[in-house]
């Protein structure tokens, strides 16, 4: 919930099948699409979104990363 510049999604995606970075500002998923493409990062997907109105499915997560709360 908030991906901001996407620089923890870039450092955890190694190590995971699928990673969404979500944020409000659409100048943040545009900068975070960025970092991941400089990285040649496929399993990113992007979404400019709120908290309380995602695209995601009860149970279809097995973690959600959080961080400056």
């Amino acid at each position: 919930m908030g991906c901001g510049l996407g620089m923890t999604g870039v450092l955890h995606v190694p190590f995971i099948k699928e990673y969404v970075a979500t944020d409000i500002s659409s100048q943040m998923v545009d900068l975070a699409r960025k970092r991941a493409f400089d990285a040649s990062v496929k399993n990113m997907k992007f979404e400019v979104n709120s908290y309380n109105n995602l695209s995601i499915r009860g149970g279809s997560m097995d973690a959600v990363l959080a961080s400056l709360l």
